[in-house]
This record gives structure tokens, C-alpha cells and sequence, in this order.
């Protein structure tokens, strides 16, 4: 199913409603206002718990009315006050399992008290969910109990719709491009993917024929001063792959086969599936410096290429409306030996302090909230026991956003 048209302010939603973008169905719900108390509560529950099956959108403040057999939905600002609390505390204590969910407010020009409150329920990998003891759903414009047969036939889809991380990650690790015997350097990868999609080309559904431009202008961050190459912001020759595009610097072919020996040091991909899923390669995680012959490892880069990719990650989540949560991994490889380039810089010790294993792994899962404001936290997560083994947390892993 397509994520709903999500409107980002009063105006755009009233236009979504007259036009028929929003029409009440198994991905929206209008709610003409809250209930007061423990009733309104319980079925506000309901709705989250059914609507999160799928995913979708309820608009708080847009009305239902009738005209015989006709239903037609009607804007009608509400007084929001503290509902945006009594949603978030509604999702993570009345239904089970818990649902986080994002709230978008829209004030209509010329209100001060009165506006919208759009509910963004992504699709959980935990539903069906409970309230009150029962499974809900969602059966066209009606919120539903669910029988055994659904809850069995939708827990069977969950499992069979996840992918582990970290297989992603190992795929991601068995595809690099680089010949073995021309392979100097510490290779990093970086994937990531939402842990439930709303369909196998969320992604292409918004895009169509505009990838090119959204892919230059939103998906690539702007260079940097980070003093580091290769940068994601150099990252514009676009081309397109069997499952989706790729951003990349180097000679590197659509089919990905490299056309020149020893061009590690240059070689950077950013490939970006159709159902949104990310995954980064890079050739040049260490170097060699001529005045010695330790395989540095740059922290600085690495950490700068993982923001590049969480960043990413939110701009998807963005343009698909998706505000679920993602699963991410950092691989290293050709690891043993390489050393922090960062702790020679800023000479904190005299002889190098060598990596003592092959290769490195971690992998978390964030939410949509952490990859608009807290992607520092998800970098420590990802790559903070890679720095201590480095360089003892001796250097602190940077934070892009406050750049």
C-alpha cells in the first residue's frame, strides 16, 4: 500500500480533502476531535492499533458529514492544547505492544487557538496490536476486531516482509566491487532499511522520472569542509541499477565493475533501492601516508559517511511519508592492523595503537524522531566500539548536524 499524501500545512490539507487525495480508507482516518476521559482514550487506542497495521495518517480536526447515502469529509479546526502529548502517552500506554507515532500540527491562517492535528502511524513490525484485550484492524473505513486467521495471516506477512540487518550487511560486504588482489585499504559499508515498507517501490511511486533531480538536490548533502575524500557531496554521477539508482565517484560501471586497477582511494557508492533501502560503499576507509607504511584509518570519514547515509535515510522517510523505524549496519573489512589516523594527527601517543581483528560489524535500529535530531547517538551506536578499539574514545566522533 502507498503511504498517504501527508499535507504540511492547513491550506494543503483542506486542498487534499476537497480534491479527494484524503479519503477515509484502510491508510486514513478523520477524527472530528478527541473524546474526553477514559472512553475517548480507549478509542483513540483503537484507531493507532488498527491504523498501524498498514500504516497511515489521522487528521484530528476534519469532520464527517452526511447527505443521505453521501459522505463527505469537512475541515474543522479544533482547540490541539495538549493533544500531541495525550497521543504519544495513548500509543505507548493503552495499546500493546507499545506505538510510537509523529505528530504534525497545522494552524489555518488567521487561528491562534484552532487548527489540525495529523497523526503519522507508520506500519509496525509488532501488529497486529491489542486494546483492551483484543487484535484490531482495519477493514475499509471501519476499525475492526481481528479473528485468529487474521492475526495469523498478518504475523505471517510481518515475518516473511522483514529483512535482517545484518544479512544486508554480509550481502552488502560479498558485493564489493574492488578486485581481492587489488585490495589495500580497509573498505567501509553502510546499509540501512525501514523495518516495514509500505510496498516494494515506495520509493519510485514518489519519485517517478525525477530521481535524477531529487537525488542531486535532496538525497546528496552539500559539500563539507570536512577535509576528507571521498565526500558523499561529490557523489553526482547518477546512474541506474536493477533495483533502484546509484550516486558514485570513480570508475565504477552500472553493472558495478571497476574499469581501473588501484583506484581504491577514489571509489564511492551510494546505491538507493526503490523501496528505499541504502547501501554505501567506500574504498578508502584507511590509507598509507609515504612517510610510513601504517594503514591509517580515518574516524572522521567514517563517521562522516554514516551521517551521509543516516541523513539519506531521513530524506527517504521524508518523501515516502515512511515514519517508521529503520535497521542500520556499519561493516568494516581488511581491517586488521589499520590504526587512528585522528590520534596521530594530534600525536597522542607515539607508536601506533593497531586494529586486532579482520574486520568489524555493528548494527541498531533508530527511529524516525532520532534520524532528524539525534543521528549523533546513532553513529556512537554504530561506530563507538570501532572508536575506543582505535583510539581508546581519545577522539570524540564528531556531530555533523551541529556543523
Amino acid at each position: 500500500m502507498t503511504a498517504p499524501h501527508v499535507p504540511r500545512t492547513a491550506a494543503e490539507l483542506r486542498t487534499a480533502i476537497e480534491e479527494g487525495v484524503l479519503v477515509e480508507g484502510l491508510g486514513f482516518d478523520a477524527k472530528a476531535d478527541l473524546g474526553h476521559g477514559p472512553k475517548g482514550n480507549t478509542s483513540l487506542a483503537i484507531d493507532l492499533a488498527a491504523i498501524a497495521v498498514d500504516g497511515g495518517l489521522i487528521a484530528i480536526g476534519v469532520a464527517e458529514e452526511r447527505d443521505g447515502d453521501v459522505r463527505r469529509l469537512v475541515p474543522r479546526p479544533v482547540k490541539i492544547g495538549t493533544y500531541r502529548e495525550r497521543v504519544s502517552q495513548v500509543g505507548l500506554s493503552r495499546v500493546d505492544p507499545p506505538i510510537f507515532t509523529t505528530t504534525i500540527e497545522l494552524t489555518p491562517e488567521g487561528e491562534d487557538e484552532k487548527g489540525y492535528l495529523l497523526v503519522l502511524v507508520p506500519p509496525s513490525p509488532d501488529a497486529p496490536h491489542m486494546v483492551d484485550g483484543k487484535y484490531r484492524g482495519r477493514s475499509d473505513t471501519t476499525n475492526v476486531v481481528l479473528g485468529d486467521a487474521d492475526v495469523r495471516r498478518i504475523q505471517s506477512q510481518r515475518r516473511r516482509d522483514y529483512t535482517d540487518i545484518a544479512t544486508d550487511l554480509e550481502r552488502a560486504v560479498a558485493r564489493d566491487p574492488t578486485p581481492p588482489a587489488t585490495r589495500k585499504h580497509a573498505h567501509l559499508f553502510v546499509v540501512g532499511r525501514p523495518v516495514v515498507t509500505t510496498g516494494p517501490a515506495m520509493l519510485q511511486d514518489r519519485l517517478g522520472h525525477g530521481w535524477q533531480k531529487w537525488i542531486l538536490e535532496d538525497l546528496i548533502p552539500p559539500l563539507s569542509l570536512r577535509m576528507y575524500a571521498p565526500d558523499l557531496g561529490n557523489a553526482t554521477n547518477l546512474q541506474r541499477r536493477p533495483d533502484g539508482w546509484a550516486a558514485i565517484i570513480g570508475y565504477l560501471t552500472p553493472d558495478r565493475q571497476v574499469t581501473q586497477d588501484d583506484i581504491e582511494d577514489n571509489l564511492l557508492e551510494l546505491e538507493i533501492d526503490e523501496d528505499g533501502a541504502l547501501r554505501l560503499f567506500c574504498g578508502r576507509a584507511s590509507d598509507s601516508t609515504m612517510s610510513s607504511n601504517v594503514r591509517w584509518a580515518f574516524e572522521v570519514m567514517l563517521a562522516g559517511l554514516t551521517w551521509g547515509v543516516l541523513r539519506a535515510a531521513a530524506t527517504v522517510a521524508e518523501k515516502t511519508d515512511h515514519f517508521g523505524n529503520w535497521n542500520f549496519g556499519v561493516g568494516l573489512t581488511n581491517a586488521r592492523g589499520i590504526a587512528s589516523h585522528a590520534a596521530n594527527q594530534r600525536a597522542l601517543w607515539a607508536d601506533p595503537y593497531p586494529y586486532g581483528a579482520d574486520e568489524f560489524r555493528a548494527t541498531t535500529q533508530a527511529t524516525f524522531a532520532e534520524l532528524q535530531a539525534n543521528r549523533a547517538g546513532v553513529i556512537d551506536r554504530l561506530l563507538g566500539r570501532l572508536n575506543r578499539a582505535l583510539n581508546d574514545d581519545s577522539i570524540l566522533l564528531p556531530d555533523f548536524d551541529a556543523q
